[in-house]
């Protein structure tokens, strides 16, 4: 391993990312393919945040630390035991085996050469984990005659699902593995079996809340809901290859839920959708989106595959423009959520009238501020909107959030 070591040294020598390519090309061997494909493959990983101090000895590297590696990454050695071993390892092996083994304890070569520098100077090496992302919506990019799918767009953590040989794990859209979630594993499998994929977002409350209990170890999984949006054999998400459309996904998904019974899944939630076949359809859809708190709406082209990149395939619509105004009256909401808030009263410099919907109020601020609205009126918010028509009405005004506080109502922070 020698001269693998001499490879990532030559690397960290140098910025220039035409050198990296030229290294790595000059120094291809078996030994370094292997070492590389430890380290960056995406589905690898090893469970250990933290390596231990160094104090080394004789050992150079050997078959022992290939193997140890296989022990980490099936999580066959774990916890403590894990700990005890790669102690055991900074303490025996040369300096030069240490770093190498604790590169890909830590995925990283800390020589900033990344997959697509490896699979540029050595094709296809490094399996590359790509998502479908969206772009924002543009009215020239739907079919003609209109027909798509419209789904809420959620404030969550984007979560890839993988399941295989009876085992499910989770991954962020860069392929970061989640180490939390444990029991949404067995409601994967459950529900969908081996070998697939499912696409999602993972919410715990707020964004913010998300975030935390994702990647807070020991969190009560019960806490973490699936959104789940889109399915794919595991072997065509891993060759970047889709042969059903989205409508035709989309069916493997509703057809899945409907057979798996409502305790075996109790956090995945199938995320709801509707059909338009207008842009005065699509826009009703969107505006109930927003008055039922979510961000906005996902439109999504029923007859194309998934795609691996940025495309139009997928788009998203939610306000981009905003506006701050002051409170001046409050409009009650209907049905489950009467005696609260529905809409906020304003008027923009114009003097043109505003009803915003409580977009992403709290429940509990807007049960407040309908039993005392005279605590709110005056108040400075920040609402979203769309566009202005030509008369200069907002489209699709909701709130945001306050731009004052409450010892100060009227003062912008």
């Amino acid at each position: 391993m020698k001269q693998v070591y001499d490879t990532i040294f030559k690397l960290r020598g140098t910025s220039s990312l035409k050198a990296k390519e030229l290294i790595l090309k000059e120094n291809d061997t078996p030994n370094l393919r292997k070492f590389l494909e430890a380290v960056y493959n995406p589905y690898k990983t090893y469970g250990i945040e933290k390596l231990p101090d160094s104090n080394p000895g004789e050992l150079v590297w050997d078959e022992n630390l290939w193997n140890y590696t296989e022990l980490l990454r099936k999580r066959e050695l774990t916890g403590n035991a894990a700990q005890s071993a790669i102690a055991g390892i900074f303490n025996t092996y040369t300096q030069d085996a240490i770093e190498l083994f604790g590169c890909i304890l830590q995925k990283d070569l800390y020589a900033k050469c990344g997959i697509a520098i490896i699979n540029k100077a050595i094709p296809e090496l490094i399996p590359e984990f790509n998502v479908s992302l969206s772009h924002k919506f543009e009215e020239k990019r739907l079919p003609l005659p209109i027909d798509i799918a419209v789904e809420v767009k959620c404030d969550g953590i984007r979560t890839i699902g993988i399941t295989e040989d009876n085992k499910a794990n989770f991954y962020s859209r860069n392929g970061i593995k989640f180490e939390t979630m444990d029991n949404l594993k067995s409601q994967i499998l459950a529900t969908f079996g081996n070998d697939i994929m499912i696409d999602s977002e993972a919410i715990s409350g707020g964004f913010q809340q998300s975030v935390s209990n994702i990647k807070r170890k020991g969190t009560n999984n019960s806490e973490i809901n699936l959104w789940i949006f889109d399915i794919l054999p595991r072997q065509e998400f891993l060759d970047g290859t889709c042969t059903k459309s989205f409508a035709e996904r989309r069916k493997v998904l509703e057809e899945c839920f409907a057979r798996t019974p409502a305790e075996l899944r109790p956090n995945l939630i199938l995320i709801p959708q509707w059909q338009a076949k207008s842009m005065d359809e699509l826009l009703s859809i969107y505006g109930k989106h927003l008055d039922d708190g979510f961000e906005g709406s996902m439109i999504k082209i029923k007859t194309d595959m998934y795609k691996y990149t940025r495309n139009f395939s997928v788009m998203k619509l939610k306000p981009t423009e905003t506006l701050d105004v002051k409170i001046e009256g409050v409009i009650e909401a209907e049905g489950e959520q009467k005696g609260m808030v529905g809409k906020i009263i304003s008027h923009s410099e114009e003097g043109v009238l505003i009803t915003a919907g409580a977009g992403k109020m709290t429940h509990e601020v807007r049960t407040q501020m309908f039993q005392n609205p005279e605590a709110y009126i005056g108040r400075i918010v920040e609402i979203g909107y769309q566009n202005k028509t030509d008369a200069g009405m907002l489209r699709f005004p909701r709130f945001l959030k306050f731009r004052d506080t409450v010892k100060s109502p009227g003062d912008k922070e």
